[in-house]
Parts: structure tokens; sequence; C-alpha cells
């Protein structure tokens, strides 16, 4: 089972790291509008994943260089690793901690397919996680007292802290991600940027 909540994890966190699309204008502040161009960073922090009554979490370590990602999750009291994730455009490649079987790709969505036998809407998350909508599909702003949130393609994106970096940008400190009985929360302890 933690397999299965960590792949899950995985594909949703990885969405659009390997497209390649011209970006469309949006309207939006500074802070959203330097997120947005953001190609180089690197960001630690806590993964949990809950689906019905079951719970997961692990460490999570995700480095993005233009469109070339590497992902480690870690979890347990000593931090064992748990599994490697590392993608460009045409090819992912995940290994699992434990297991000889090493899992390629050209897609996240593709790994996931080959892997669980079906298959997430993940294409946006990599826009998620810097707390902005993807620009090139509709979305629908919901209003809020404190933090943002977003639908998008059937799921609920909510920001629900900021947190600046060392060069001044803010950035999402705590989001969650929900799709009916799947929900994705991600607690980001420290962006690092270029």
């Amino acid at each position: 089972m933690l397999r299965f909540l960590l792949l899950v994890g995985f594909m949703l966190l990885l969405a659009g790291c390997s497209s390649l699309r011209t970006e469309a204008p949006l309207p939006e502040n500074q802070d959203q509008r330097q997120a947005r161009l953001l190609k180089d960073w690197q960001l630690e922090g806590r993964i949990n994943i809950r689906q019905a009554d079951k719970s997961e979490s692990a460490s999570i370590q995700w480095q993005q260089k233009d469109t070339a990602y590497l992902i480690n999750l870690t979890a347990g009291p000593f931090n064992q690793g748990v599994a490697r994730l590392e993608g460009r455009p045409g090819q992912v490649e995940m290994t699992v901690a434990g297991e000889d079987d090493r899992y390629v790709a050209r897609s996240p969505e593709a790994l996931m397919q080959g892997v669980l036998g079906w298959s997430l809407p993940v294409s946006h998350a990599n826009w998620w996680i810097r707390g902005v909508p993807d620009p090139f599909f509709p979305f629908q702003e919901v209003v809020m007292d404190q933090g943002y949130a977003f639908h998008q393609a059937g799921w609920q994106i909510q920001i629900q802290r900021y947190q600046q970096t060392e060069q001044g940008l803010i950035l999402p400190g705590r989001l969650r991600m929900q799709r009916e009985s799947l929900q994705v929360t991600l607690a980001i302890h420290r962006w690092r940027l270029p």
C-alpha cells in the first residue's frame, strides 16, 4: 500500500514536468508571475497522501532544472530512501527501495498506467506546487478569506500558507490537492532558488 500511495503522490507532483509548451498570459500578481516563470528550483518538505481511511507520509526533496527533475522520497525514523524519480522530456525512471526493478516510461502518466494499470490527470501539478494554475487549461478561482484556491482538471487546489524565499519571492509553504477521496498535502519547509 505504501508503494501505491507514494507512486500516486509522485504522479500528482510531477504534473507537467515533462511538458514543453508555450506560455500563455494569465491575469496574476507579481509573485504569481515570478513563480510561473521559475525554471530552476529545489524544495524540501513533507508529503502526506490520504485516500479513504489510509494515510502515508514521507519526506520529499525535489530538484527541478528547466525540464529535468530529480525527486527523492524518504520515510521512517532514519529517513530511509523509499523511492527516487528522475525525468526529463520523453523519459521518466523510478526506483523503489528494496526492489530490483526499475520502472521506465515516456511520461509520468505512462509510468502510472504501466505500474498501476490506470492513470490520473496529473499534467498540472508542476504549476500547482508553485502556487499557480496551469495557464494552458481552464480553471476557476475560489474566493477565500486566507490563502488562494482554484479548481482545475477536476481537482481543488488550496494554497494554505505562503513563505518568503531568501530572494524575497513569495511561494507556497503548504498546499493541498484534492479530488474525491484522494488528498495530497505538501508542507514545504524550504525553497532554494538560484
